[in-house]
């Protein structure tokens, strides 16, 4: 018995989209999201961007922030 097994439209564009984020890593899911937008013309939800790059073995990072006032020198 065979079941219906929807594709999603960016399997179409994985290699070009892989070898665009490895290149231009982008900094936020919405950064992504317009990114994919931009090369394949296919609009997602950021949640749905997100599971597509964990799919691609790609994961996100929370970026950590120096304060402005922080003294390199006292650290």
């Amino acid at each position: 018995m065979k079941f219906y097994r929807p594709q999603s439209e960016l399997k179409q564009h994985q290699k070009t989209l892989e070898a665009h984020f490895w290149e231009h890593s982008p900094l936020t899911l919405a950064q992504a999201t317009a990114q994919i937008k931009e090369l394949t013309g296919i609009e997602r939800s950021r949640e749905q961007v997100r599971k597509y790059m964990l799919s691609m073995g790609m994961s996100c990072c929370r970026v950590g922030v120096v304060p402005a006032k922080a003294d390199p020198q006292g650290q």
